[in-house]
Formats: structure tokens, C-alpha cells, sequence
């Protein structure tokens, strides 16, 4: 009896110590921690869900170089309108109303595209004639045509595109960075991303079971796209209740908040919509965190776009709604062990951050999307290089490019989710309280935003004025440009770097005060 009494005991010990690493949160926090871990779940469970479903419409339907399009011309206006029309807000409303105006359009949208938009494309669409019609009458333009010609289709990509941008990297950070302190942070923002990667690895799961029944029927992928999303509004009314549940029983609690959001402050006059980019602008902190996230989402489309055209090139078949099927369950399945790797990095990402300075966990992500990404790009180029590997596998070019691909995709996107976005968080925290509300929205979402369109646009140059017209051919000088951008990449982390050690000591002497 004692002798199982202590394997007992000794078992309950270690299932205490690997709690407390994946989860190293103290028992008074749980109130705080568990709500918040909840939204980051559900923000990251729909963004895999319809940010999948976004490139099977866009890509399926018309092509890869279409992205290419999208984001310059329809996506980045539209972020650029939402900047502004969050600032407004943000004058206008109080800090936790913006939250729900800033959410609930998102959730019309997706209620509106579902329920009456989507059944109706076909009549809602311009004819196939119609837009062969434009291509042929300007043949350099050919792959703009289709944003039109699929405008409904456009619009789920652009509100899809931008909850990414805006319920995660605006909202979410925002109001945590603004309830979590310092010292909380160590510990709650890499779980918070192992929670997130669940929620993620989970959609990715939930869509590939739900879209394998129509690769085998032409028929199931809209009733199966329906049943998907009608899930996705369900949790998004759900992130709502939840952020209402942590201000009115989380935040009534002095003890929940950070020292500095306890002290009651003399209110300022908010400044206009002009002086608040004039702050963010002429803050070199502020342009270093901009300079990372243009680095790593310029890259990552430069690459992204070109394996996606690889994937729809290796998924088709003759049937176009099978072909999207195929498309989704493909790409539905490189996210699930993007999200199992990003689990298993998480314990590396609580390890790094709290044993080793902020450069160092910093530096992992560039490192990794800068030698995959130019390895993707040899075997694609050069397909010659791959020649022993597809002998050996009995399989194509194409396939061993996909692949490749797909490694790129799962080494960067996890190195992204846990430490990319722990480590830029992070650096928020010491700033006031304006740069992290107004800095913040113009950083992650405007240069989320113009990367991303800096990385379409270069490719739509590339297609349109050299006269290319795949993305195939436009690869070799892609890998030129995200060797160049990996350069860039290294020396903002350096600068940040010392920046953000300045402004944690001048926080900390404040703080002292």
C-alpha cells in the first residue's frame, strides 16, 4: 500500500512539473488566464478555418496570380479603411466597446456571404464569357479580370484576410497586452500561443474531415462549406461573450489588473487621426516592429503563393468542385502538422524566452524561413536537383516541390506561432499607452497589410509589365527578393533589439517612481 501511495504521489508530481511547463500559470491568475487563453483559441480556430477556405474560392476558381491582385488592389485599401476607421472609433468609444464594433461586422459578413450570397454566385457572378471576353481584349491584365469577375468571392477573401490581421494581431494583443503585466507576460504569451495552435490544429482537423466527403462528390462542398461556417459564426458570437465575461468578473478585480492600469490617470484629450500616425511614424521603435512584420509576411507571400499554385497544379482533376475539395483537404493537412509542430515548439519558445535575452528567440524565425524558403525555391527552380528523390520515391517534380513546399510552410508558420509572435508582443509592453493603442492598430494592421501587398504587387509586376505568365516563371527572381528581405530581416532584430532593452529599463525606473 505505501509502496503504490508513492508511485501515486510521484505521479502526481510529474504531472505537476509538465503542467506547470506548458502552463506555467499561478493559481490566482486562472481567472484571468483561462478566458483570455479561450478567445485566443477561438480567434485562431476560425482564421485556419477561413483563411483555407479563402484560397480554395480564389485559387480553385481562377488561379494563384489572381492573389497576386487581390491584395494590392482590394485587400490593402481595405485594411487601410479599417485603420481608419478603428481610429475613429477608438475616439469615439470606449476602450472595451471598440472591441465589439470593431467584431461584429466580421460576424455579419460571414452570416450575409453563408446564408445569401454563396447560394447565389451563379447568377451574382459575371459570365465565364464575359471575363474570357477581358482577357482576351487585354491579355497583360488577364489575371486582375477574375477579382471582378469573382467579386463575392473577393470579399469573403478580404474579410478573411483581415480577421487574421484584425482579431488577432490588433484586437486580441491589444487588450491583453493592456491587462497583462510584465511579469505575467513571460509566462501567459507562449501558452497563450500553445492554446492558439490547438485551436488551430483543431479547425485544420475539422475542415479535412468535413471537405474529405466531397472529394469523392461534386455535389457536397457547399453543403459541407455551410456546415463549416456555420460553426465559425457560432464562435465568433462566442469571443464576444467570452470578452465580456473578462471585463465585467475579471477586470472588477483590482488584483487581475497591472500596476500601471491601477493608477488612475488625469484623461487627455485624444489626439486626431492625423497626429496619431505623426506619433507612429516618427517612432523609430515603432518602425522596427513594422520592419519585422513587413519581413516576415513579404517573405512568406513571395513563397506562399508560388507552393500554392504548385498545389492547385498537383490537386486538379476534371471536376472543378472536386479539384477545390482536393485543395482544401491538402492544404487542411499541412496546417495540422504546422500545428502539432508549433505544440512541440512551444516548450522550446517557454524555455527561450525565459532563459535567454529577446534577440536570441528573435533571430530562430528568420533563420528557419530564410533557409527553407530558399531551399523550396532550388527544387522548384531547378527541378534537376531533385532528380535522385524522385527516383527514389517513384514521383514527379511537381510532387517533391509540393512537398518542399509544405515544409516551408510548416518550419516558418510554426517558428511564427511560437516565437514570431511572442517575441514581438513583447515588445509592446514597455510603451505607453498610446503607441500601443494607436502604434499598435497602424503597425500590425496597415504593415501587415502593405507587406503583404508589397509582396502581390511585386509579383504583379513581375506578371504583368515582364510579360510572364505563371508563377513558375517568375520564381528564380523571387528567390533573389527574399534573400534580400532576409538580410533586412537580421539587422531590425539587432536594432530592435537594443531598443527594447532601453525601454524596459526606463519602464522599470518609472515603474520605481
Amino acid at each position: 500500500m505505501n509502496q503504490n501511495a508513492s508511485f501515486i504521489n510521484s505521479l502526481q508530481n510529474w504531472s505537476i512539473k509538465i503542467v506547470k511547463i506548458f502552463f506555467p500559470i499561478q493559481a490566482k491568475e486562472i481567472k484571468k488566464y483561462l478566458p483570455t487563453a479561450m478567445m485566443m483559441f477561438i480567434i485562431l480556430f476560425n482564421y485556419n478555418i477561413v483563411r483555407i477556405l479563402k484560397d480554395s474560392f480564389i485559387i480553385g476558381d481562377a488561379g494563384a496570380e489572381v492573389v497576386n491582385f487581390l491584395k494590392p488592389f482590394v485587400v490593402l485599401p481595405a485594411s487601410l479603411l479599417f485603420v481608419i476607421f478603428y481610429s475613429k472609433m477608438s475616439n469615439s468609444f470606449s476602450e472595451k466597446n471598440v472591441f465589439y464594433v470593431s467584431v461584429l461586422p466580421f460576424i455579419a459578413f460571414n452570416i450575409i456571404f453563408t446564408h445569401i450570397l454563396y447560394p447565389n454566385v451563379s447568377w451574382l457572378h459575371p459570365s465565364a464569357e464575359t471575363i474570357a471576353g477581358l482577357k482576351a481584349s487585354y491579355p497583360k491584365l488577364r489575371s486582375i479580370f477574375p477579382v471582378y469577375g469573382l467579386w463575392t468571392y473577393s470579399l469573403y477573401y478580404t474579410f478573411s484576410e483581415l480577421w487574421g490581421t484584425v482579431a488577432m494581431n490588433l484586437l486580441f494583443w491589444q487588450f491583453v497586452n493592456r491587462i497583462v503585466s510584465t511579469d505575467e507576460a513571460k509566462r501567459f504569451y507562449p501558452s497563450f500561443g500553445l492554446v492558439g495552435n490547438i485551436g488551430f490544429t483543431l479547425g485544420s482537423v475539422l475542415l479535412l474531415k468535413t471537405v474529405t466527403v466531397a472529394t469523392k462528390d461534386t455535389g457536397a462542398f457547399a453543403k459541407q462549406f455551410t456546415n463549416v461556417m456555420n460553426i465559425v459564426i457560432l464562435l465568433s458570437f462566442a469571443l464576444v461573450v467570452l470578452y465580456w465575461a473578462i471585463n465585467k468578473f475579471v477586470l472588477s478585480d483590482p488584483s487581475m489588473l497591472p500596476c500601471e492600469e491601477k493608477v488612475k490617470k488625469k484623461k487627455k484629450a485624444k489626439p486626431s487621426l492625423s497626429e496619431s500616425f505623426k506619433i507612429v511614424f516618427s517612432s523609430k521603435y515603432l518602425g522596427l516592429i513594422m520592419l519585422l512584420i513587413f519581413s516576415y509576411n513579404a517573405m512568406i507571400n513571395l513563397v506562399e503563393v508560388t507552393w500554392k499554385s504548385q498545389v492547385k497544379a498537383y490537386t486538379s482533376v476534371a471536376d472543378k468542385e472536386i479539384s477545390k475539395a482536393n485543395y482544401t483537404a491538402f492544404v487542411a493537412r499541412t496546417n495540422i502538422y504546422t500545428g502539432l509542430v508549433s505544440i512541440a515548439l512551444f516548450v522550446a519558445a517557454n524555455y527561450l524566452l525565459s532563459r535567454f535575452k529577446w534577440i536570441i528567440s528573435a533571430s530562430i524565425t528568420p533563420i528557419i524561413m530564410v533557409s527553407t524558403s530558399v531551399l523550396f525555391f532550388l527544387f522548384t527552380v531547378f527541378p534537376s536537383i531533385a532528380t535522385p528523390m524522385t527516383a527514389f520515391f517513384s514521383s514527379t517534380p511537381l510532387f517533391m516541390a509540393v512537398v518542399f513546399g509544405a515544409i516551408q510552410n510548416v518550419a516558418s508558420k510554426s517558428t511564427k506561432y511560437s516565437l514570431f509572435d511572442p517575441t514581438k508582443e513583447m515588445t509592446y509592453i514597455p510603451l505607453d499607452k498610446e503607441l500601443k493603442s494607436k502604434g499598435k492598430a497602424a503597425v500590425d494592421i496597415a504593415g501587415s497589410r502593405i507587406s503583404k501587398s508589397f509582396g502581390s504587387a511585386l509579383q504583379g509586376v513581375l506578371l504583368t509589365v515582364f510579360g510572364f505568365s505563371t508563377q513558375l516563371q517568375i520564381a528564380p527572381y523571387l528567390m533573389i527578393f527574399v534573400i534580400s528581405i532576409g538580410i533586412l530581416w537580421f539587422i531590425a532584430v539587432k536594432l530592435l533589439a537594443k531598443e527594447y532593452a532601453s525601454a524596459l529599463q526606463e519602464k522599470c525606473e518609472e515603474d520605481k517612481k
